[in-house]
């Protein structure tokens, strides 16, 4: 889960920023639960708190594109 959050962030920068930026800060959230929750150590906690970090910059940059342009 974490690694698509984080994909679907990158992605977000290109295309429909505020669906996928608040797609990609779900899946890193779930992604993050899956990891502290899970009795294995587990990998991938970077790509989740990127992907919650990265889903708030392009709903943030979404936003404040979508006000320059009205």
């Amino acid at each position: 889960m974490a690694i698509i959050g984080f994909i679907t962030s990158i992605v977000g920068f290109l295309v429909a920023g505020i669906i996928l930026g608040v797609l990609s800060i779900v899946l890193g959230v779930i992604g993050m639960n899956l990891i502290q929750k899970s009795e294995k150590k587990r990998k991938g906690k970077f790509f989740a708190i990127f992907a919650i970090i990265l889903g708030f910059v392009d709903v943030i940059g979404a936003v404040i594109l979508l006000g320059t342009l009205i």
